[in-house]
């Protein structure tokens, strides 16, 4: 049974979606509402995460602990 090309497979795809969007838009806000860094470290993370939707995320939850772009 191959679950990708199935029915259920759509549905699959849809909920990776829904969680991906979500992520994404759980980072920009997360970005705007931080109060540690500063206004460089904002606007780089914000090209980041719009320029790479799927990847962008994850790179900024991991690299935002950096002390160089704090306040």
């Amino acid at each position: 049974m191959d679950i990708l090309n199935s029915g259920s497979g759509t549905l699959i795809w849809m909920i990776f979606g829904f969680i991906a969007v979500a992520f994404w838009i759980y980072a920009i806000i997360n970005i705007n509402l931080s109060d540690k860094l500063t206004l460089r470290g904002k606007i780089i993370f914000m090209i980041i995460v719009i320029l790479l939707p799927i990847l962008g995320p994850f790179i900024y939850f991991n690299l935002s602990d950096k002390k160089r772009i704090y306040k």
